[in-house]
């Protein structure tokens, strides 16, 4: 790390942002260790904050989790919402389509060389789909949802209530309507997934 930290040209930040990125990937106590003898996962996440140690303004990664185990993968996600909330950008490419959906503003599909969709995740599965459990709502219920500025969407069967948003972020508001409204919930769950509109896209450009 010091000699990529030197042809990046870091000096007195070197040590600090070394120190940094191996607290924050989990490999500070590894250190002094030789990386040879070092797990492939363990060297996959030194390859990756290797090309962080500049601070660069665009990044092109390919599966960067791939191979590591839950808290290894978590980490490092972490560390990327931390770079492009620095004003990083970052080109990710990855078959892990819940890791896409939870940090990526823009994801575009790719199927066989060709382009099927691009947007943010919400836009290409379709908004945030959202399933309660709940007591029956009554028709007063139901109509005053379908007011709502954030809902674009309401179906009601029985005690299953489903409700599309126009932002994954206004479920908290959803939730606090109905239980002011009376309503009884048992369960909140989302539906509408990326992974879901993924398939429904290769399925659609097959048939072509």
């Amino acid at each position: 790390m010091e000699y990529y930290a030197r042809i990046y040209g870091l000096k007195d930040e070197r040590k600090s942002r070394i120190g940094e990125l191996l607290e924050g990937t989990g490999l500070s106590d590894r250190a002094g260790e030789p990386v040879s003898r070092w797990s492939r996962g363990m060297k996959r996440t030194l390859a990756f904050i290797r090309a962080l140690l500049h601070g660069p303004e665009i990044l092109f990664l390919d599966e960067p989790t791939l191979g590591l185990d839950p808290i290894g993968a978590r980490r490092v996600r972490e560390v990327l919402k931390e770079v492009a909330e620095g004003g990083s950008t970052i080109f990710l490419t990855t078959h892990n389509l819940k890791e896409a959906e939870s940090l990526c503003s823009r994801v575009g599909v790719l199927h066989r060389g060709r382009l099927l969709a691009v947007g943010a995740p919400q836009e290409i599965s379709g908004g945030c789909r959202v399933k309660i459990c709940c007591e029956e709502v009554d028709g007063r219920v139901s109509s005053a949802l379908c007011g709502l500025p954030f809902v674009s969407e309401v179906e009601v069967r029985g005690g299953e209530l489903r409700v599309w948003l126009n932002e994954a972020s206004r479920v908290p508001d959803l939730v606090k309507f109905l239980v002011d409204a009376g309503v009884r919930i048992y369960e909140v769950g989302a539906e509408g997934s990326l992974e879901e509109a993924f398939v429904d896209l290769v399925k659609g450009a097959e048939e072509v």
